[in-house]
């Protein structure tokens, strides 16, 4: 039984909203942090992902009406991020460092880069590429094979 689609917006002093199909109108949902929410992904298994000032990422995996603080290092404001065709989720800083995901945004480690410039966008190029732009212009960035991940066991 698939789920109805959704919609999502976010964006600033915690506002989190989703569009009720029955009225047309955007709902607020709780949300636990007030600052700016940047990026809000959804993963392949549902979850919700959104990242924004202080670097701060949140889950949800009941369609926003819940959501915990994802694992990651501390790092300045998430202002990007894709889910890769593998299910991978990628977050950018907007100081260019990279961060993955392979448990659908519960967590995520840092991705090595050489020489990391502000990022406005990210998504995935060719397999194993990220396409990153930013004040710099556009850049490809590869990406290490989904076992290269330290697991967590």
């Amino acid at each position: 039984d698939a789920l109805e689609p959704q919609v999502f917006l976010t964006g600033e002093m915690g506002t989190l909203l989703t569009l009720d199909p029955s009225t047309g109108h955007w709902r607020r949902l709780d949300f636990p942090y007030d600052g700016s929410m940047f990026t809000l992904l959804a993963t392949p298994g549902g979850a919700l992902v959104t990242g924004g000032l202080r670097g701060l990422v949140f889950r949800s995996s009941d369609r926003g009406l819940s959501w915990q603080q994802a694992s990651k290092p501390q790092t300045s404001s998430v202002v990007a991020g894709t889910v890769l065709s593998d299910g991978r989720v990628v977050i950018a800083t907007q100081e260019g460092n990279l961060f993955l995901s392979v448990d659908e945004g519960a967590s995520f480690e840092p991705l090595p880069i050489e020489d990391p410039k502000p990022v406005s966008d990210l998504l995935e190029g060719r397999p194993g590429e990220l396409i990153m732009s930013g004040s710099f212009g556009v850049r490809v960035q590869r990406l290490p094979a989904a076992v290269a991940v330290a697991q967590q066991h």
